[in-house]
């Protein structure tokens, strides 16, 4: 990344040296030496974003959670095989659990709002968790988002 956009710097700075030249030699060019500037100031201020991005990430360190809550979850698929019972097949469909799945989202943004937090959606994003939330005093939060239809008897916890 930073190499090829070094060379297109260089190759913006190039041409506007070139067009500079056209035009002190009176002729007109079909772009103006600002332009090729600009366009090479641009991608500078761009690689110097993402190289600040790229070393801000690298002062993030993972350290042991802070566990503030926690529940013990026994599928009732196991305790009803421990019984020589059937096993309840799953029954919701992709369409239901998507939505089911977005309620819930829905909720826990909502509730993370009336805090005073910051949340933000990364579902999309495959980090591991699906919400971002940083409270009023910076602290950030990892949640992760399970949800299932009222009145349902089971609870399907994924991989």
């Amino acid at each position: 990344m930073e190499e090829r956009l070094v060379k297109e710097i260089n190759h913006w700075v190039h041409r506007y040296e070139e067009l500079k030249l056209d035009v002190a030699a009176g002729r007109q060019p079909r772009m103006q030496p600002e332009n090729a500037r600009r366009r090479a100031e641009d991608l500078s201020e761009r690689l110097e974003r993402r190289m600040a991005e790229l070393k801000r990430q690298e002062q993030v360190f993972s350290q042991t959670p802070v566990v503030v809550g926690g529940s013990l979850i026994v599928p009732q698929g196991w305790l009803d095989q421990q019984e020589g019972q059937p096993v309840p097949q799953w029954a919701a469909n992709a369409e239901a659990r998507q939505r089911i799945e977005q309620q819930a989202m829905s909720v826990v943004l909502e509730h993370e709002r009336r805090l005073g937090n910051d949340p933000l959606d990364v579902s999309r994003e495959n980090h591991g968790w699906d919400i971002l939330s940083r409270t009023p005093d910076h602290e950030v939060r990892f949640l992760e988002v399970k949800g299932r239809v009222a009145g349902a008897t089971t609870v399907t916890v994924t991989r």
